[in-house]
């Protein structure tokens, strides 16, 4: 059975789920506050390649959910955002996986029931529903993420 990895890709904390076919999960964070430029691209694409590599030597296959880009946003972060989200799908394209797209307001109104919740809506809606138990705004985006790939 497919594990559904959930990827919410950020340039400071990337937030992943692992929702195994039994219901259970691993969340985690990848911290790159700190880093910057190649570095910080660098860290996370080797983080993406050990978790892959673990997640392929537990499940027969995997499905991928990435939220997809915020359109209506600005500011030099959205295109260094841009990159980090083309060099992710690029190295899942390259190791021969597929991936859906998400779009922020579709994972919102899948989580809150409206396509306009903050992250503090979202956080309290995976506590709240979904037993999340802890206070990352990207790992909850991830498990919702991951969830939302199971409920398809």
């Amino acid at each position: 059975m497919s594990a559904i990895i959930g990827l919410d890709l950020s340039l400071t904390c990337t937030g992943v789920c692992i929702l195994r076919p039994d219901g259970t999960r691993r969340l985690e964070a990848w911290e790159t506050k700190k880093m910057r430029g190649h570095e910080r691209m660098a860290y996370i694409l080797d983080a993406l390649d050990a978790m892959l590599n673990d997640a392929e030597r537990m499940h027969d296959s995997l499905r991928i959910i990435i939220e997809g880009p915020s359109y209506g946003s600005q500011g030099q972060g959205h295109f260094d955002i841009g990159g980090l989200t083309w060099l992710v799908k690029h190295r899942l394209w390259t190791l021969g996986y597929t991936y859906t797209d998400v779009p922020p307001s579709s994972l919102k109104k899948f989580a809150t029931g409206h396509g306009n919740a903050k992250k503090a809506e979202m956080l309290a809606t995976a506590i709240r529903k979904h037993g999340y138990e802890g206070c990352n705004d990207n790992e909850a985006d991830a498990l919702l993420l991951a969830l939302w790939g199971a409920a398809q």
